[in-house]
């Protein structure tokens, strides 16, 4: 059935086990940690090919999934260290020449890519076989979309969206909104003038 058939993929990787993740600064929905086949379902059927066919899959998708999972984990004050190891897989997986997927079909093992361990690996492989990351699907779910969308606006990474939900309790773009129009963001420390004019004009273009 090819090589996405043997089921031997990591539901969150980064050698954390079975880790229970305690979020300490952005509130957040806590739901059961998806695995690759859901209760109550039976294991997906693999393509001939013994690849899910619907997803492209390419090195610029994994990264991007890798980067999004370094985000959410940093709204939820995880740790550190594990942060840190998704931020540099996407840098690895980034900086990869040719596409993963046919080295994988064809034999090659994750793990013997520079900082990429089992468990990372594992989630390599799972991306490439389902067109997902479990672990980003669960994270998804946890984070409050509100929270999400604001990571998506020019200036606001994770510290930043932490920074305004601490100080003015804001979880989504219509509270950004009208705590610009108060001018209450611009009294954040390390929030300027041009800052809050991108996020102004960020805000008006999504509204168009």
């Amino acid at each position: 059935q090819g090589w996405c058939a043997d089921g031997a993929f990591a539901e969150d990787g980064l050698g954390a086990g079975n880790e229970t993740h305690r979020s300490e600064g952005v509130l957040v929905r806590r739901a059961p940690l998806v695995t690759a086949t859901p209760p109550g379902r039976g294991p997906r059927t693999p393509s001939a090919a013994g690849v899910h066919p619907r997803v492209p899959r390419h090195n610029e998708d994994l990264a991007a999934a890798f980067e999004e999972v370094a985000d959410l984990l940093s709204l939820q004050q995880a740790n550190p260290f594990r942060i840190r190891a998704y931020r540099r897989a996407a840098q690895v997986v980034r900086s990869q020449a040719a596409e993963l997927g046919p080295r994988l079909a064809g034999g090659f093992d994750p793990d013997s890519l520079p900082g990429i361990g089992d468990d990372l690996a594992g989630q390599i492989r799972e991306f490439h076989c389902q067109g997902e990351l479990p672990v980003l699907r669960a994270l998804r779910r946890e984070v409050p979309a509100g929270l999400r969308e604001l990571l998506s606006l020019p200036g606001l990474g994770p510290r930043r969206v932490q920074a305004l939900h601490r100080a003015l309790g804001l979880r989504d773009r219509e509270g950004l909104r009208k705590a610009l129009e108060g001018g209450r963001v611009a009294r954040i420390p390390g929030f300027g003038a041009g800052l809050e004019r991108r996020l102004r004009e960020a805000l008006a273009d999504a509204a168009a």
